[in-house]
C-alpha cells in the first residue's frame, strides 16, 4: 500500500541550503544517495540490525534443541555482529534473544527488531522511496513514497525539532495521498487513509496562512 508524500518547505536561499544538508545521506555511490533520509530525523539504533525475526522465515529458529523468535550473531569478544554467509563459521556463534534479553530491548528501543522498530517510530515499513527534490529560489520540493504509511511520525518531528531550534527556520507543509486506494478495492478490514492533502505549517516568525502556502506550492 503505496503513499505518496510532497514536504514543501520555504524560507531564505541559506536555510534551505541548511535544510538539504540536514535531510541528505550519501550513499557509496550518486545512486545509492538520499535526499530525504528519515534517519537523519529519528535516528534508526544499529543494534537492532543485528537481530534476526522469525517473522521474515519459515518458522522459529532451532538452536540447542529450543525454538527462538529471534536470534542473532555474536564475535568471540561477546559482541552482537552482522554475519555474512562467507564468514568463517568458526569466528561468530548463533544465539537466541532470551525473555530477559526480550525485556531489556524492549525497555530500551520499544521494539525486538528493525521491521517493528521503523513501523512504530517512522510510521511505514521502511525509509522514503524514491525521493527526489526540486528546488527554487524560495523553496524545496520533496517527493517520495512510502509503503504501509504515510510520513506522518516523521513530518511531526520535524515539525517539532523546527519548534525546538533543531532545524533550521523554515516554513513546512506536507501533502500524502494513498496510491493504491485509487487503483484497487480496499477490503473493509484494511486502511484506508484519508485522501484528502494535509497541509502542515511549520513554526515560524512570520505566519501565512495554509492557502497562501498552496498557492506557493504550486507557482
Amino acid at each position: 500500500m503505496m503513499t505518496e508524500n510532497i514536504v514543501t518547505f520555504f524560507g531564505s536561499y541559506e536555510d534551505l541550503d541548511k535544510v538539504i544538508e540536514r535531510l541528505y545521506s550519501p550513499g557509496v555511490t550518486n545512486e545509492d544517495d538520499h535526499c530525504f533520509d528519515f534517519n537523519k530525523i529519528i535516528p534508526f539504533p544499529n543494534e537492532l540490525s543485528y537481530i534476526h525475526s522469525s517473522r521474515f522465515n519459515s518458522g522459529k529458529k532451532m538452536i540447542h534443541d529450543r525454538e527462538y523468535e529471534q536470534w542473532y550473531y555474536e564475535n568471540l569478544a561477546g559482541e552482537m555482529i552482522k554475519k555474512d554467509p562467507n564468514d568463517d563459521p568458526e569466528l561468530s556463534t548463533l544465539k537466541g534473544m532470551s525473555s530477559k534479553m526480550e525485556k531489556q530491548f524492549m525497555k530500551k528501543y520499544g521494539a525486538l527488531n528493525k521491521h517493528n522498530w521503523i513501523c512504530k517510530n517512522w510510521g511505514s515499513t521502511s525509509n522514503s522511496i524514491g525521493p527526489h527534490l526540486k528546488r527554487s529560489e524560495e523553496k524545496l520540493v520533496y517527493n517520495f513514497c512510502t509503503n504501509y504509511g504515510s510520513a506522518r511520525l516523521i513530518i511531526l518531528e520535524i515539525e517539532s525539532m523546527i519548534h525546538r531550534g533543531e532545524f533550521p527556520k523554515v516554513k513546512m507543509m506536507w501533502e500524502h495521498d494513498n496510491i493504491d486506494a485509487h487503483s484497487r478495492y480496499m477490503n473493509d478490514d484494511e486502511y484506508v487513509p484519508d485522501l484528502t492533502p494535509v497541509f502542515t505549517v511549520g513554526f515560524a516568525e512570520t505566519e501565512k496562512s495554509t492557502s497562501e502556502y498552496y498557492k506557493e506550492a504550486y507557482s
